[in-house]
């Protein structure tokens, strides 16, 4: 019965990390549109210094969007868990794993935007193979 319970956790708190990654992940996604297109459009335009200062501002917004973000996940750990549950065990350990839910956000808001970056370059294929290199790097950490 023990086991039950512990996987009926794990699977509440992998729920509630979820929804909330998803939650937390649409304004990068978003910039990471919006960065595509205007480096897209400044690199047609033979504007390569514009292009630049967009991927600048685009980072910068990102990194102050997770770092905000990121400071409201860890200060709000312990109350997180309250608006999906009422079991304590379950708040208890979606405290103990929110700090690893901020750093996630941070660290994938900038990789989003800078895909943005690389799709609006047209360097698609560099990107995925990126990504596929840190896949397995951080899989095997």
């Amino acid at each position: 019965m023990y086991v039950i319970s512990l996987l009926r956790q794990n699977l509440e708190a992998y729920l509630l990390f979820f929804n909330m990654h998803m939650l937390t992940y649409m304004l990068p996604f978003g910039l990471s549109g919006a960065v595509s297109k205007r480096v897209s459009n400044e690199l047609g335009a033979g504007r390569p210094q514009a292009a630049r200062l967009a991927v600048y501002a685009v980072v910068f917004m990102v990194a102050i969007e997770g770092f905000t973000v990121a400071t409201i996940i860890i200060s709000g750990r312990r109350y997180w868990g309250h608006l999906f549950s009422h079991d304590k065990e379950l708040v208890k350990y979606v405290a103990h794993m929110m700090p690893i839910l901020a750093t996630s956000h941070f660290t994938n808001a900038i990789q989003t935007v800078l895909s943005g970056t690389c799709r609006g370059c047209g360097w698609q294929k560099l990107e995925h193979l990126l990504i596929w290199v840190l896949i397995i790097l951080l899989g095997f950490l």
